[in-house]
């Protein structure tokens, strides 16, 4: 709905859409993209508005978001490394009978 609309735009600084020479608002795909995301972290993740401005703010600086698939890759070695480690401890420990 527009008063939403309108509203997010007052909220959120990331959600600008720019304006023709009649003073309407002209939505790019980067403003869609934008309130799609605001959506997402309002109504399916249930964050609170200012809960949500703070993941946009932390997205928009790069953190907690992986940019590349170089990136991704190197994550995926990681948690791999971590997770043989822990089996390896696993598959180290004696069982031990608790009766």
């Amino acid at each position: 709905p527009t008063h939403t609309l309108r509203r997010w735009e007052r909220r959120f600084k990331q959600l600008k859409p720019r304006r023709n020479r009649a003073g309407r608002r002209y939505y790019v795909l980067r403003d869609i993209e934008v309130v799609r995301r605001v959506k997402d972290l309002l109504w399916r993740q249930k964050l609170t508005p200012d809960g949500a401005q703070q993941r946009l703010n932390e997205e928009e600086r790069g953190e907690g978001v992986i940019r590349t698939g170089a990136q991704a890759h190197s994550l995926i070695d990681k948690i791999e490394i971590e997770v043989r480690a822990m089996l390896d401890m696993l598959e180290a420990e004696p069982i031990s009978d608790s009766k």
